[in-house]
């Protein structure tokens, strides 16, 4: 197990949020729908989808969290904090090659976007990014409430794998790190795709997630 003291763990994380969010300011502010809905030759996803996509990992987690830190009245206070392996092994997995993308992970269907679920969907890119913005937010207060509890630390919560459960601050540790590793994915395509624009100004065969079907 690795220790730290809660104040040093609880700076790092909530500085780490407030970098992710930073990122996503300056990838994502002043783009026109036809930027975050291009999908670059190679890619799968367009740049809007990562967000999408972080949108529904926090659909499934922030509420339990949430959940956790109104439950427990009594909650232990902690001077020191210990990650355990799982929450050790997970910020790797997610940290290790972020910039390069290179550990494909594969993404369970109800997590992936709504354009790979369900071909008749309506998508709002405006709304995906507020939802965003205000789930990194709604973060950074879990953070500071759980890493200050031992009691809280410890509670369990589901994932999105049936039937594994895995510790409140295992959950963080998964989450903050998946964050940046989707908004270096994000960036990686945006760059391809101004790229792309430039070279192929006058390609009629882009493609857009259904682009017509959004929700203005």
């Amino acid at each position: 197990m690795n220790q730290m003291k809660v104040d040093q763990y609880l700076e790092k994380r909530i500085a780490e949020l407030s970098q992710h969010q930073q990122t996503f300011q300056r990838l994502f502010y002043f783009l026109e729908d036809q930027e975050l809905l291009f999908i670059p030759n190679g890619e799968s996803w367009a740049a809007i989808e990562c967000i999408e996509h972080l949108n529904f990992v926090s659909e499934h987690y922030l509420p339990q969290l949430t959940a956790i830190c109104k439950s427990h009245a009594n909650a232990i206070e902690q001077r020191e904090i210990s990650l355990n392996m799982p929450s050790i092994f997970i910020r790797k997995l997610m940290t290790n090659n972020a910039d390069s993308w290179s550990i494909s992970m594969r993404t369970s269907g109800k997590l992936k976007p709504r354009r790979l679920q369900n071909l008749g969907h309506k998508f709002s890119s405006q709304k995906a990014m507020e939802n965003f913005i205000a789930d990194l937010d709604q973060l950074k207060k879990i953070v500071s409430i759980i890493g200050s509890s031992r009691t809280l630390c410890n509670a369990k919560l589901s994932t999105t794998r049936p039937l594994l459960k895995i510790k409140s601050l295992t959950a963080i540790e998964y989450l903050i790190p998946h964050v940046g590793r989707h908004l270096n994915q994000a960036e990686r395509i945006l760059n391809g795709g101004h790229l792309e624009r430039e070279q192929h100004s006058n390609n009629t065969d882009i493609i857009y997630p259904n682009s017509a079907e959004r929700i203005e």
